[in-house]
């Protein structure tokens, strides 16, 4: 339920149900709506886009929302053995990042993004997610 709620984190999510009938684990992704929802506004209001593969079911896809020297990265590890993905990023050529960790499996870190602008993300484990409050440390 979690990953599910995470995979709409940056398209606004919205959810009419009937609560009473879910089950018990659905209520665990209750404390990182919580924490999302802190960010949801500077999420918003950066430029969201696309950054992985296309989402298959198969892939590490997500999303960037870019803002002035800083943003969020939503890296999402569908049903893959690889624990480790290179995502090329919007705008950031040649940064060195400092990644925070907010929600979801993954940790906090730094990566140098090169020519290209890629950084390299780990996940634990298929379908899994992590969002991110990125800063851009030196360009």
């Amino acid at each position: 339920y979690e990953y599910a709620f995470a995979a709409t984190m940056m398209a606004q999510p919205l959810a009419w149900f009937e609560a009473s009938s879910l089950p018990e684990e659905a209520f665990e992704a209750a404390m990182a709506i919580k924490t999302y929802r802190q960010h949801m506004a500077r999420i918003h209001a950066g430029h969201i886009l696309p950054i992985g593969d296309e989402p298959s079911g198969f892939s590490w896809t997500g999303l960037q929302s870019m803002g002035d020297g800083e943003g969020y990265i939503a890296a999402y590890r569908e049903s893959n053995a690889q624990n480790k993905a290179q995502l090329a990023l919007w705008g950031l050529a040649n940064r060195h990042l400092h990644l925070d960790a907010i929600i979801g499996q993954g940790k906090s870190f730094e990566c140098e993004t090169g020519t290209l602008g890629t950084c390299i993300f780990a996940l634990p484990e298929p379908f899994s997610y992590c969002l991110y409050h990125y800063r851009v440390l030196c360009e």
